[in-house]
């Protein structure tokens, strides 16, 4: 398999999240446990790739703070 370097910029709380996921799931580097995140997220149903999960939730939000 031909590997390719890919370098990225990581904000520390997403940097957090990942090394939890490579604890939680056990992997040997930080590497690997991003290869495992971006295959996922490389599967997702369209639906769920181009779901916009922020606009959703502050709506939520709104809906929620309207019933109280």
């Amino acid at each position: 398999m031909v590997q390719h370097e890919l370098t990225i910029r990581l904000p520390k709380s997403m940097l957090n999240e990942v090394e939890k996921y490579r604890k939680s799931q056990r992997k040997q580097n930080i590497e690997e446990a991003v290869i495992e995140l971006i295959q996922y997220a490389l599967t997702l149903p369209p639906d769920f790739q181009n779901f916009d999960w922020e606009t959703a939730e502050a709506e939520a939000d709104e809906e929620i703070r309207a019933r109280l």
